[in-house]
Formats: structure tokens, sequence, C-alpha cells
């Protein structure tokens, strides 16, 4: 159709509106629409809205809205809405509403709603919502909540929980994880390993009556610090073998320059 189509199309292969596309079309391939769409697209491989989309895309591959989408959209300026495919949903500007992806989501400027997917939730400027991924999560400004593998901010002033947490500022925020790392000395940090400007790095080297040898990394901050190491050969064990490894953190206070006291409280795993 040259200019513009109104009602039901049905095709074998794909359905073509130079204008505007106001109803139901349903292809084996592809469903274009030259400016706006206004209705259902339902296609084999790929759907598009040169402009904007108001209603339903739905397609095997991917979904393209040139500007605004209001419904489902695999690709717009601005989404708002419900955002679903089984590869990637790509926002240029905004994503306000429920983006999953089975690869990535990723939103232009903000996110300020949900981003699910298993592998990369990407926000180019802010995240004000949820970004939750098997995976990873990056966004400039997380001002809201990041949930993954790896999660990482150049500005963190929300949550980031994870396995490994990075961020350059985040005197406003918290790190929760088994490593953190920020070059902000103010950051708020929980978990195994918090690593900022001023954290020490020290090895450890110890043996006793109990066992012959131990060898550990401690990452010691203002006030508190955290160790992991591991030890060999325990006596007294029925073993020719014996092996350890170790957590702990604690907390010091300087006396002298060079003498400090310190408590610390972890687990410790012997394997004969």
């Amino acid at each position: 159709v040259h200019h513009n189509s109104y009602g039901l199309q049905v095709s074998g292969l794909a359905n073509v509106t130079g204008l505007n596309a106001s109803g139901f079309q349903v292809s084996g391939l592809a469903n274009v629409a030259g400016r706006d769409l206004k209705g259902v697209a339902l296609s084999g491989l790929m759907n598009v809205s040169g402009k904007s989309l108001k209603g339903l895309q739905v397609s095997a591959l991917g979904n393209i809205s040139g500007a605004d989408m209001n419904g489902l959209s695999f690709r717009g300026k601005k989404a708002n809405g419900l955002q679903l495919a089984g590869l990637a949903n790509i926002s240029g500007e905004s994503q306000k509403g429920v983006a999953v992806g089975g690869l990535m989501n990723v939103a232009g400027e903000s996110a300020s709603g949900v981003q699910l997917t298993s592998l990369l939730n990407v926000a180019g400027k802010q995240n004000n919502g949820l970004q939750l991924a098997a995976l990873g999560n990056v966004s400039v400004c997380n001002k809201g909540m990041q949930l993954g593998t790896i999660n990482f901010g150049v500005e963190n002033a929300g949550l980031q929980l994870g396995i490994a947490n990075i961020s350059q500022t985040g005197r406003k925020g918290l790190q929760v994880g088994v490593v953190n790392i920020s070059k902000d000395s103010a950051a708020h940090q929980v978990g195994c390993i918090n690593i900022r400007p001023d954290t020490r790095i020290q090895m450890l080297v110890s043996g006793g009556n109990a066992n012959k040898f131990n060898l550990a990394v401690r990452f010691k901050n203002r006030y508190t610090y955290t160790v992991w190491g591991a030890g060999a050969y325990y006596l007294g064990l029925d073993k020719k073998i014996s092996l350890s490894g170790f957590y702990r953190a604690g907390v010091y206070y300087p006396i002298l320059p060079k003498l400090e006291i310190s408590g610390d409280i972890g687990f410790q795993h012997i394997e004969t």
C-alpha cells in the first residue's frame, strides 16, 4: 500500500504500508509501516514502524520503532510500556516500564522501570529503577538498584548487589557483594573484599604448633580488615597431607605507629 492502510493485512511474506497502518498486520516475514503503526503487527521475523507505535508488535527476531513506542517494541527513542524480545530491547532515549530481553536491554539515556535479561542491561546515562541480569549491569549513574554477577556504575548513588560491584564515586550509595571496588574513599561497602583508594593490601605469613605454614592476603581499611588465606599440614591428624582455607573479618585500633591491637572472627575448613 503506497499511502495508508486501514483494517486487515495478511501476507505469506511481507506487508508494507508507505505511510500509516491502522489495524491488524500478519505476515510470514515482516510488517512495515513507513510512519505510524496503530494496532497489532505479527510476523515471523521483523516488525518495523518508521515513526511511532501505539499497540502491539510481536516477532521472532525483533521489533523496531523509529521514534515513540507505547506498547511492545525492540527499538525506539522513547519506550513507555512493555518491551519483550528474544534477543534485545533497545531504546534510543528513555525507557519507562518493563523491558525483558533474552540477551540484552539498552536504554540510550535513562531507565526508570525494570530491565530484565540473561546477559547485560545498559543505561546510557542514568538508572532510576531495577536492573536485573544474570551476567552484568552497566549505567553511568546508578540511582536505583543493580542486581547481577557484575555491576558497574561510574557513579553509584543507589544499591549494587552482586558478586563484584565496581564504581568510581559512591559515597551516596551502597555496595553489597563478594568483591566491592570503588575509587571513592567514602564509599559504603559490605562484602568479603572491600577495596578503596586507602585500602592496604598486605601479605601475611604465619605458622605455629598446630600447623606448619599459613599464607594469606589482608585487605585493610580504616579500622576494619578482611583476610583470605590457606594453610598446610596440620599436626596430629591421621593423614600425611592436610590443607586448609580460611576467611576472617575483624577490627583493629592503632596504639603506636608500629603497634596495633586487633580482633577478628572467621571460618576455616581443614581437608585431610
